[in-house]
């Protein structure tokens, strides 16, 4: 037995501390509610909690953007049944418009109310969802926590609602695939001039008939053509008037066709806001632009017909000159100076002529596809078919415009955009059509958001119950932890008060 070492007393105060450490430990857990109410207890699970949490989050923000997407999705529909109700009253207009009882007072009532209401229609398309253009906004549906998204395609009522001009619009025919892009400086063209451009689309796929064969360029499979439409640079801007813009055919196919598979139509943003649009001649300039990116002024329309520069031979072209004009010419005028701009023979010889008369034919003046456009009024004539048909494409020449030879410009009526014709009952179908196919579209990414977001929820409560076995502390487990540490450290504070005395008992030796 020793007096100056009370090897007892260490012994006891270092089991108080330890179990006074535990008891802590239980006590805190029970209040936290926690098993790791300090990372050392679990050093493991606290580092897996932490990689589940952030797995959480995300799927917490994709749930948001995808119930964003469906309200925006349900927003579309909202405004596509409001066109539905249109497009059937315009179904019965068409058909009150044919009862012979009916005055031309009447008739022209009929055809008014028809107008209004395709213009409606057209308004419908240039809403906006929390400032996005509501029928042109891509949407993303995010299927997990890694952010691995579904684009879903555009749910543009406009596309389709081809009127008259678009006969066809059957799945299998010439499609278009318009993608808008913003140019470097971030500037994209606004809803209203989209839809200048689905119009445009739309009047084209009503006249090129055949189905070209699917292209792939860099991986993406095209069908049948893609036109990529982007403002110019400022830099490139000459302001208002002169150049509008460029055409460029940047993938041509390799097979014998040789047609354009992709190509580029820039604008000037300065002519297109305060030039073109205002004064509703933005439509003639964008068919024209988007016809010659599917190879009219391109060298496969110099190869098809160009001779001399100047000239025109293509046999289909020429043929319906003949006939809309009743000559019997062999060649047809080409521009042969576009205000001085040089290059390939194809850069003046890209055009019909427009006022000069050459070769004994006269310039064809208000013609859609010369190389200026004046006034609203600019036919495309079965002329301009027969060329694309030159070309290599397959036509339907029910679909142009009224032209029997060179005419005067003209801005009366209503301009060269396509329109529903009331006394055109097909057309009215064709929209109803159309609409129907763009409802069931957008129920459907509705339904397979839902779906997703669905998945995500049993995503999210799955990872929640692993979470929370890994960091919630079993109450009923800790609180016979608590009572036993509590016992414990009473334990431990009475012997270590023992242990503290245990050295007066060497007085009973001396004694």
């Amino acid at each position: 037995m020793v007096i100056n070492t009370n090897i007892a007393a260490v012994q006891q105060s270092r089991l108080l501390r330890e179990s006074s450490h535990r008891l802590s430990a239980s006590i805190a857990r029970m209040s936290s509610g926690s098993r790791l109410a300090s990372p050392q207890d679990d050093i493991g699970g606290l580092s897996q909690t932490i990689n589940l949490d952030s797995q959480v989050t995300r799927i917490n923000a994709a749930i948001s953007n995808n119930t964003n997407l469906q309200s925006m999705l349900q927003t579309q529909d909202g405004y596509a049944q409001k066109a539905q109700v249109a497009l059937l009253r315009m179904n019965e207009l068409a058909v009150l418009y044919k009862d012979n009882t009916k005055t031309t007072e009447d008739k022209a009532l009929y055809e008014q109310e028809f107008n209004q209401l395709e213009e409606y229609i057209w308004d419908i398309t240039t809403k906006k969802f929390n400032g996005t253009d509501l029928f042109f906004t891509k949407g993303q549906v995010l299927k997990d926590s890694n952010t691995d998204v579904t684009t879903l395609t555009e749910n543009n009522i406009a596309d389709g609602l081809g009127g008259g001009q678009k006969t066809n619009g059957e799945d299998g025919e010439f499609k278009i695939d318009l993608v808008f892009e913003p140019n470097t400086e971030g500037k994209e063209f606004t809803a209203e001039h989209k839809i200048v451009f689905e119009e445009a689309a739309n009047r084209i796929e009503g006249f090129i008939t055949g189905d070209l064969t699917d292209w792939t360029v860099n991986g993406e499979v095209i069908d049948d053509v893609k036109i990529i439409v982007k403002y110019e640079n400022a830099a490139d801007s000459d302001g208002i008037g002169g150049s509008f813009g460029a055409v460029n055919v940047s993938q041509y196919r390799t097979d014998a066709t040789a047609l354009p598979v992709v190509s580029e139509i820039y604008l000037d943003e300065a002519d297109v806001e305060d030039h073109l649009h205002p004064n509703g001649s933005l439509y003639g300039v964008v068919i024209k632009k988007m016809i010659s990116s599917l190879g009219f002024s391109s060298t496969k329309f110099y190869s098809a017909g160009v001779a001399s520069g100047t000239t025109y031979t293509g046999a289909k072209a020429v043929a319906k000159y003949n006939e809309a004009t009743g000559s019997s010419v062999t060649q047809l005028p080409l521009e042969d100076d576009l205000g001085g701009i040089t290059g390939p023979p194809w850069v003046s010889a890209s055009h019909w002529e427009e006022n000069e008369t050459r070769g004994g034919v006269a310039g064809f003046q208000s013609e859609l596809m010369t190389g200026w456009l004046g006034g609203k009024k600019n036919p495309l004539s079965a002329v301009s078919l027969g060329a694309m048909e030159d070309i290599g494409y397959e036509v339907n020449y029910d679909t142009a415009d009224p032209w029997s030879g060179p005419t005067a410009i003209s801005d009366s009526g209503t301009g060269d955009r396509p329109s529903m014709k009331i006394d055109s009952l097909a057309s009215v179908r064709i929209a109803l059509k159309n609409l129907a196919n763009s409802r069931a579209q957008v129920n459907s990414q509705l339904a397979y958001t839902k779906n997703i977001n669905d998945s995500l929820s049993i995503e999210k409560e799955n990872l929640t119950a692993a979470i929370s076995q890994i960091k919630d502390v079993d109450v009923a487990k800790e609180s016979t932890n608590l009572a036993r540490k509590t016992i414990l450290v009473n334990t431990a504070m009475a012997m270590l008060a023992q242990a503290n005395v245990f050295p007066e008992l060497i007085l009973r030796l001396i004694e």
